[in-house]
């Protein structure tokens, strides 16, 4: 490991490809179910991303409403354990509406700003996305695994270097008849196991 990470450039490198590919597969995934949402709903993007923002609004007022009348339940004397983790579990769903509601929101002037009315063209725009995405989502794989092979095979030719080295320092008395063999083992199979490794 230590003759491996003496190539600190070639580690980064292979770090920041395999950072691209994790965020360019997450990207293919995460766009799919809004690529599917807008382009499968009966509204253009432009309404849909305004429906969404209408929804998300009724629903936060739903909870709140509902929140309330368990706040009037304990007050008129109901069982308030009870009514105290319903209100509780509500404030967690109001929270998670709340949130959807900021999420559409934000989307909505950025649909409005950078993605046509018109629901084929949308089709077409995540397509082509997921096309270009996935094309260099894969060119950063493959450098990736030349950099991670690149830095193995520079690690072992050190590894073969330093061994050399040592057995060109030995006495001329240790090499006998039966040392040679003995010899080429760490050269080949020893080394090749640490590269499998």
């Amino acid at each position: 490991v230590r003759l491996t990470l003496r190539r600190r450039y070639t580690f980064v490198a292979a770090v920041l490809c395999s950072l691209g590919v994790a965020v360019l597969w997450g990207a293919n995934l995460g766009l799919i179910k809004p690529a599917v949402d807008i382009v499968f709903s009966e509204k253009p993007p432009h309404d849909f991303a305004d429906a969404k923002v209408k929804a998300g609004r009724e629903k936060v007022a739903e909870l709140q409403k509902a929140r309330d009348a368990i706040l009037l339940e304990i007050g008129h004397g109901g069982d308030a354990k009870v009514l105290r983790r319903q209100w509780n579990a509500l404030g967690d769903k109001v929270h998670a509406a709340q949130q959807e509601l900021e999420a559409a929101r934000y989307l909505q002037p950025i649909v409005k700003r950078y993605l046509p009315n018109d629901s084929f063209v949308v089709l077409a725009l995540f397509v082509g996305f997921l096309l270009v995405a996935t094309f260099l989502k894969d060119a950063l794989l493959v450098c990736n695994l030349m950099l991670i092979e690149r830095m193995t095979q520079l690690g072992l030719l050190d590894m073969r270097k330093t061994l050399f080295r040592k057995i060109l320092r030995m006495e001329m008395a240790h090499f006998g008849n039966d040392h040679t063999s003995h010899l080429m083992h760490p050269f080949t199979g020893d080394i090749n196991c640490a590269f499998n490794g």
